[in-house]
C-alpha cells in the first residue's frame, strides 16, 4: 500500500519485514508503558478506572478523546485521564501507561456484521452471514435468517406494528431488509408462528399476551 511504501523502501526481501515493523509500531500505540502526556485534559473526563482496559474503553466512546493516561501505581493509582488533540509530547513516567488513537479505535470492538480478524482489524462477515457487535472471530458470523439473530420473547407483543400480515419466514426476511424494522410479532397456533407483523418498537410492549411471540432483531 502507499502507506507501507512510504515507510519501507522497495527492496527485494525487505518490504514484508519492514511492513511488519510498521504494524508492530502501530500496535505499540495501544500500550505505551512508562509514558505520559501532559496537557489536553478533557474537562470532567478524569475518573478512577478499575484497569487500563476500562480507561481505554472510555476514550473510544468520546469523540474528543485522542489519548489516555492511566496511573497503574503510586498514590494516584487507578486515575484515568482522557486527553484531546492538544496534549503534549510523550515523556517518561514509571507510574503510568498510555495509549493513543488511531490505535485505540482500531483495537476496539467491531460493529455488527463484522468480526475481529486481527488485534487491530475488523473484517466483514461472508455474504448472507451476520454477527452481533463485538464479535471476535469468523465463527461469530451466522446465517442471516438463523435464530442467532433474534431474541425471542414469549407472551409479549409490541404496542405498535406497521406491516400487513405475513408468514413467519417472510416477516423475518422483510425485517432484515428494513432499517425501520426492530422486530417481528407473531401469533402462535399449533406450535408454530402464524400471522406475523413487523414492528418498529424495541422496548414498548403489552405483557401476558397468550399465544404471542415477539422476535427482536439483534443482528
Amino acid at each position: 500500500s502507499s502507506g507501507i511504501n512510504a515507510e519501507c523502501p522497495l527492496r527485494p526481501g525487505f518490504v514484508v519485514f519492514c511492513a511488519t515493523l510498521v504494524a508492530l509500531a502501530a500496535a505499540d500505540d495501544c500500550n505505551v508503558p512508562k509514558k505520559v502526556v501532559y496537557g489536553g485534559d478533557i474537562a470532567g473526563a478524569k475518573w478512577n478506572a478499575p484497569n487500563f482496559q476500562a480507561c481505554k474503553d472510555s476514550c473510544r466512546t468520546d469523540d474528543r478523546c485522542h489519548a489516555v493516561v492511566y496511573y497503574n501505581t503510586g498514590i494516584k493509582k487507578g486515575s484515568c485521564f482522557l486527553k484531546d488533540d492538544t496534549h503534549g509530547p510523550r515523556v517518561s513516567a514509571i507510574w503510568a501507561i498510555s495509549a493513543f488513537k488511531p490505535c485505540l479505535s482500531k483495537e476496539g470492538p467491531c460493529p455488527a456484521n463484522q468480526y475481529k480478524s486481527s488485534p487491530l482489524e475488523c473484517a466483514n462477515c461472508p455474504k448472507l452471514r451476520v454477527s452481533k457487535p463485538g464479535s471476535t472471530s469468523l465463527n461469530d458470523c451466522h446465517l442471516l435468517h438463523g435464530e442467532y439473530c433474534w431474541d425471542a420473547h414469549n407472551k409479549i407483543r409490541p404496542t405498535t406494528i406497521y406491516s400487513e400480515e405475513m408468514n413467519h419466514d417472510d416477516a423475518k426476511m422483510m425485517c432484515f431488509l428494513s432499517a425501520q424494522c426492530k422486530g417481528v410479532a407473531c401469533a402462535w397456533k399449533g406450535g408454530k408462528a402464524e400471522k406475523c407483523f413487523l414492528t418498529d418498537a424495541r422496548f414498548v410492549y403489552s405483557f401476558n399476551q397468550q399465544n404471542t411471540m415477539t422476535y427482536i432483531k439483534v443482528c
